[in-house]
C-alpha cells in the first residue's frame, strides 16, 4: 500500500476554502467515481483501491491518500495530479468557480 501526503497554504476564507474542497470532491466523483462525504473539517473519499481525506485548516489544506496495491505503480502521476489540483483549486488569491 502506498501513502501520498500533501499540504499547501490557502488565503481562503473558511466559506471559499469548504466551496473550493466541494468542487474538488465533485471532480473526483465524476472522473474517478470516487464516493465522498462530509465529515466536519474533512472531507473524507474513497473507491476501490483508493482511500483518503482532505482537511480543511483555516490557512491550510492537508490530503492524505492510500492507495492499493494495484494503483501502487502509479503513485508519482497520482501525486502530481493531486498537487496540480490543490493549485487550481486552493490558490492563493484564487476564487472558486460557482
Amino acid at each position: 500500500m502506498a501513502h501520498i501526503e500533501i499540504s499547501r497554504a490557502h488565503g481562503l476564507t473558511a466559506k471559499k476554502a469548504e466551496a473550493a474542497a466541494e468542487q474538488a470532491g465533485k471532480r473526483l466523483s465524476e472522473e474517478f467515481g470516487l464516493k465522498y462525504r462530509w465529515d466536519e473539517e474533512a472531507l473524507h473519499f474513497e473507491r476501490p483501491g483508493v482511500k483518503g481525506y482532505l482537511h480543511l485548516g483555516a490557512n491550510s489544506v492537508r490530503i492524505v491518500v492510500s492507495l492499493g496495491l494495484m494503483l501502487t505503480p502509479f503513485k508519482k502521476r497520482i501525486q502530481e495530479e493531486i498537487q496540480r489540483n490543490l493549485d487550481e483549486f486552493f490558490a492563493v488569491g484564487k476564487e472558486p468557480s460557482q
